[in-house]
């Protein structure tokens, strides 16, 4: 499950300072009047208060007991109550709450998290899922939607289930369409990454973690002996096409803080496979970049000695 203070998920029982409670929680007359209207004693007054607020505030309706008491008392003083009463049972008031609630979305113009919140935080998680990773930033883009269709937002873990549900069938959507490009060839020469070679130390998977440190003179030879193995690996191009870059670096770092234990235990084949054609592909990328690096860094060395050599000269023979 996804930590809620990790995602934009709002939570009511936050305590505001005095300016923010003002500018969040301060009634309209026309506020007042719908109150007026609507509930007649004073704790139907001021339950109904805190879920109109709440709700224009946050975009779900609170848990009466989870709002904080110094809203609760800004509230009541707006209410002329001079002391705060306390508010309708949950329990045994539960059809007045439900009228509440239904006059407040009417007033508010707002809709009930329902089959259509449903489609639409599917639609939005899917697309944003072709990208990212993290369930975090998908549920917050999934708050951010409802946030602007004007809807309820669900219970944290009814979106939360729902966000890691939806990310599942895109990373498996991935996975299988990388695999189904793969021959049994293709499978067994990665599947050997698994394992330690006869004669090696360590297995290609913990290889294509490890590198020779920065890329200098001094390692050159290194570096170049690893792009020549990592050439002489499956190509990750052609399985991984159509998967955009910024997933494949997200699946390339999950795959760099795993065991070998961990993708063998993996019951997907086409994750493993997936995970460790990525991590390839970065590789490579990495050694490419850090040798082009090294050579730049070699000529800008060159160049440099070489205008100190031509003002050495200029100096020398500046008479003639």
């Amino acid at each position: 499950m996804t930590a809620i203070d990790r995602t934009a998920y709002p939570r009511p029982g936050e305590r505001m300072t005095r300016e923010a409670l003002r500018a969040r929680y301060d009634l309209t007359a026309g506020e007042h009047a719908f109150v007026r209207a609507t509930a007649r004693s004073d704790a139907g007054r001021l339950t109904l208060v805190i879920l109109l607020k709440v709700r224009h505030d946050i975009g779900c309706f609170p848990t009466l007991s989870d709002v904080h008491a110094d809203t609760v008392a800004h509230l009541a003083l707006q209410l002329n109550l001079t002391s705060v009463t306390s508010l309708l049972d949950v329990t045994r008031r539960k059809s007045t709450l439900h009228h509440y609630r239904e006059a407040v979305r009417v007033y508010l113009g707002v809709l009930p998290y329902g089959d259509e919140g449903e489609r639409l935080v599917t639609t939005t998680v899917i697309e944003a899922a072709e990208t990212m990773s993290d369930p975090a930033d998908l549920i917050n883009r999934a708050i951010e939607a409802l946030g602007k269709a004007a809807t309820d937002l669900p219970a944290f873990s009814t979106l939360d289930r729902l966000v890691n549900h939806l990310r599942m069938l895109v990373h498996t959507r991935m996975y299988d369409k990388a695999v189904a490009r793969l021959t049994s060839v293709h499978m067994a020469a990665l599947d050997a990454l698994l394992v330690v070679p006869s004669g090696e130390l360590t297995t290609g998977f913990n290889r294509l973690k490890q590198t020779p440190g920065p890329a200098r003179p001094a390692t050159i030879r290194l570096w170049t002996d690893r792009l020549a193995w990592l050439k002489e690996l499956i190509d990750p191009a052609p399985v991984l096409e159509g998967i955009t870059h910024t997933k494949l670096r997200q699946f390339a770092a999950e795959a760099s803080v795993l065991e070998v234990s961990e993708l063998l235990d993996m019951s997907r084949p086409g994750k493993r496979y997936t995970l460790l054609l990525s991590l390839i592909r970065q590789a490579r990328s990495r050694c490419h970049d850090e040798l082009i690096e090294m050579f730049l860094n070699r000529v800008r060395q060159i160049q440099a000695k070489a205008k100190e050599k031509l003002k050495t000269l200029q100096e020398r023979h500046r008479e003639k």
